[in-house]
């Protein structure tokens, strides 16, 4: 992980490059989840902390901005990046006025993923090429055959100048055409 200068900003998943520019990030602790257990006088018995009760995991942000080049979203994933490094959305926008925007969301500190044999715990975003210019740009995939399913996520999608090309990794292995 990149950071750059005093207070600067930290490239969580190591997408930054000469061209694609690291505008902004962020990095905040996970609260953990706490469950209580009542006594028969409805007062608080025990309470106990779940899922980061030991602080170690964090929500994280990166945006990018593709100032010059071109990129194919292909060549970014969701999933596990790396041990640790966990991408769970990737956002592309482009519009007049203002350089293609990548955004990414993720998290870090969660343990080592355990995918199913002969799988990876990560999914390449379709084919589709950006070029580093203020202008809006058409974001279809350069395939024949991808259809929308492959570039949505829980969210859903928008084409036109504002596309979310995220895919989680059970539609990456969907296979029934639809």
């Amino acid at each position: 992980m990149a950071t750059t200068g005093f207070g600067g900003k930290t490239d969580h998943f190591g997408f930054a490059t000469t061209d694609l520019i690291l505008q902004e990030s962020s990095k905040v602790p996970r609260a953990p989840n706490e469950a209580k257990a009542l006594d028969a006088n409805g007062d608080v018995a025990v309470t106990k902390l779940y899922g980061n009760d030991a602080g170690t995991i964090y929500d994280v942000s990166c945006t990018y901005l593709l100032k010059s080049g071109t990129l194919n979203l292909n060549t970014l994933s969701v999933g596990e990046l790396s041990s640790g490094v966990f991408a769970g959305s990737i956002e592309v926008t482009t519009s007049n006025g203002d350089w293609p925007k990548i955004t990414v969301s993720g998290a870090l500190g969660y343990a080592a993923f355990q995918a199913p044999s002969g799988k990876t715990a990560k999914a390449a975003l379709p084919s589709i090429t950006l070029t580093g210019g203020k202008f809006a740009q058409r974001m279809t995939p350069v395939k024949a055959g991808d259809h929308a399913k492959h570039v949505i996520d829980h969210r859903g999608i928008n084409f036109g100048r504002h596309m979310l090309a995220a895919k989680t990794l059970r539609e990456r292995d969907d296979t029934n055409g639809q």
